[in-house]
Formats: structure tokens, C-alpha cells, sequence
């Protein structure tokens, strides 16, 4: 006759065989927990740094902004009648704002020859107070400096500009490097007839 019951598992033996496979899948899983975590805390790091950065940058380009204060224009008598030929402009650091490098900035310009935009070789940069010598760099609330265009006057004009006459308007943005903005316009007189020859007009 022919025995078919099941033989009962012999737990005396078969314990620690069970208890080694265990343990070696407990240690695998620890293994494997401890590298998620790495990663994670790897990848929460870099998240923080990127977050920090962008908000860096964010705060600069809401901050980092120059303070235009008025403009002046040199008379030229030309051919076509007095024009506009040299514009001044001060600047100074807005409230708030970090230290600047005005020669690093750009400045949209736009007006009736069309719009362009200039850089640090279209203008130069003067300083009217400048506490720490740092000119072109705007570094305290007390620095006062001069952006000057040659629009045709000087040794480097800028090409693409046309002298202004009066009554021309334009409007110049100026964009520093962390890319914050400051909106200013130039207004000449509606007539120049009365101004003399290199004066300098309000604008």
C-alpha cells in the first residue's frame, strides 16, 4: 500500500535555514532604504540650492534697479537747424538696491530714428560723487553718476542714432545686469531757436 500522507515539515531542522533567508532579505531591504534615502536627501539639496538661487535672482532683478534723475542735452548749431547732438544723464542707486556696475548695463533706446539698443560702447560713465572711487561701479546711496551719449558729437557716436530737434521724445529703458528695469524720457524743448551753441538743455 502506498503511503501518500504528507510529511510534516521537521521545524527543528528547517528553523535556522528560515531565520538565515530572512535576515538576509531584512539586510537587503535596509540596504536598499538607505540608498532611497541618500538619494533623496541628494536630490532635497540640490532642490534648496536651485530654490535659493532662483530667489536670489528674482530679489536682484526686483531690487537691483538705478534711480534716473534728470537728463541735460547739448546745443549744436547744424546745417538743418540747432539740434540735440550729447545727452547727460545722472544716475544713482534706487532704495534698496545692491551695488551696480553702470557699465554693464544696457539701454534701450527709442525715439524718432528707430529704436536700438546701446552698451557700455555706446556711452561712457562718469562720476559726479563717487565716496569710494569704484566709478563705473554704483556702490553707496550717496554716488552720483553721469551717463553720456554722443549721439553725433565726440569722438564715438553712436551710428545708428539721428541728432534730436525739438520736440522729439524718447524713451530709454535702462536694464542692469541682474535685468531690472528703469523707465525715463527725454523730452527737447518744442523750440531751440533761443539756446546757444554747446548749452545744455533740460531734457
Amino acid at each position: 500500500m502506498v503511503d501518500i500522507s504528507i510529511p510534516r515539515p521537521d521545524f527543528e531542522k528547517d528553523r535556522g535555514q528560515i531565520g538565515i533567508e530572512t535576515l538576509v532579505v531584512f539586510i537587503a531591504m535596509i540596504l536598499v532604504a538607505a540608498l532611497a534615502a541618500g538619494v533623496l536627501i541628494n536630490t532635497a539639496g540640490l532642490l534648496q540650492t536651485s530654490a535659493q538661487s532662483t530667489s536670489q535672482d528674482a530679489q536682484s532683478g526686483v531690487t537691483d534697479r538705478l534711480d534716473v534723475s534728470a537728463a541735460t542735452g547739448i546745443v549744436n548749431n547744424s546745417t538743418d537747424g540747432k539740434v540735440i547732438n550729447q545727452t547727460t544723464i545722472s544716475v544713482s542707486l534706487a532704495p534698496g538696491s545692491d551695488s551696480i556696475n553702470v557699465s554693464k548695463t544696457t539701454i534701450r533706446w527709442t525715439g524718432p530714428s528707430g529704436a536700438t539698443t546701446l552698451t557700455n560702447e555706446d556711452f561712457s560713465v562718469n562720476a559726479v560723487t563717487d565716496e569710494g572711487g569704484t566709478v563705473p561701479v554704483l556702490n553707496s546711496q550717496n554716488d552720483r553718476f553721469q551717463v553720456v551719449i554722443n549721439i553725433s558729437d565726440g569722438t564715438n557716436p553712436v551710428a545708428e542714432l539721428e541728432d534730436l530737434e525739438g520736440g522729439d521724445e524718447v524713451h530709454l529703458t535702462f536694464v542692469t545686469s541682474s535685468g531690472a528695469e528703469t523707465v525715463f524720457q527725454l523730452n527737447v524743448p518744442a523750440s531751440l531757436a533761443d539756446a546757444e551753441d554747446g548749452e545744455a538743455v533740460r531734457l
